[in-house]
């Protein structure tokens, strides 16, 4: 527990990156919408969400890459001891919701579908609208994975939440490959100090 009392501005922060991307992914499938032609409408909403994705992870990186590389000076002047995947925990604290949210979602999906008691499909309907808007950024390409069970109901959104269970697997990479690269002091996109400086 005192990695989350010690990180608990960088878990909140994770937190608030995700959130920001939902908000710009929603608005960005607003705009998507309004393509009248279905197969033009899906394409350009997998679109969305790849770049959704994409730059959710570019931000995920950059503020780990900061973290490992103040703690970096911290570590090297002996004032904190190194924690190679801290920046994996952090970030799996930070998906603590999700996880959860989606966990619940599958379990009540496949309870209904096992047993055909309404209830769980009520709270399945709930908790999957809750999950949709809080990781919208994984809507386009979750959808896109699933389109050949779409005739099948309940497993198309039995598979889906499947999806986004696994899905914050890649903002705990992203954060953990971050954090290892600002450790090293390496930068993936190169020096940008301009020539001759």
């Amino acid at each position: 527990m005192k990695i989350i009392k010690d990180n608990s501005y960088d878990i909140v922060s994770l937190l608030v990156n995700q959130i920001g991307i939902t908000i710009f992914a929603m608005m960005l499938y607003t705009a998507a919408n309004v393509v009248e032609d279905e197969a033009l409408g899906n394409g350009v909403i997998l679109a969305v969400s790849i770049f959704s994705i994409l730059f959710y992870l570019f931000l995920l990186y950059t503020a780990a890459w900061d973290l490992g590389a103040k703690d970096k000076i911290r570590i090297d002047s002996g004032r904190m001891e190194a924690c190679p995947y801290k920046g994996a925990v952090i970030a799996l604290f930070a998906n603590i919701p999700n996880l959860v949210i989606a966990t619940a979602s599958v379990a009540t999906l496949g309870i209904f579908m096992a047993s055909a008691v309404d209830g769980f499909y009520s709270a399945f309907a709930v908790l999957n609208l809750i999950m949709r808007l809080f990781m919208s950024m994984y809507l386009g390409v979750i959808q896109a994975a699933c389109v050949a069970f779409k005739d099948s109901h309940n497993l198309y959104f039995f598979l889906q939440s499947i999806g986004y269970l696994v899905a914050p697997v890649l903002p705990i990479l992203a954060t953990h490959f971050g954090y290892r690269m600002g450790l090293a002091e390496r930068k993936l996109f190169g020096n940008s100090k301009p020539k001759g400086a």
